[in-house]
């Protein structure tokens, strides 16, 4: 892992402006890389989950 924090899904949602629900479908579906703690809870690596959505260069802005 790298030096950030497992994130839940809610919280990346709230990093890229998604909705938290795409997140875990797309988890789920394999489009984004994900760790999974048990079978209902899994975590995101933050730097991971930007590069499989190309937006590990861009600035992201949550409200």
């Amino acid at each position: 892992m790298s030096a950030d924090k497992r994130m839940n899904a809610a919280e990346i949602a709230a990093e890229t402006g998604m909705c938290k629900w795409t997140i875990l479908d797309w988890a789920k579906a394999g489009k984004i890389p994900c760790v999974r703690i048990s079978p209902r809870t899994i975590r995101f690596d933050k730097s991971k989950v930007l590069k499989a959505l190309g937006l590990e260069d861009e600035v992201v802005v949550s409200n």
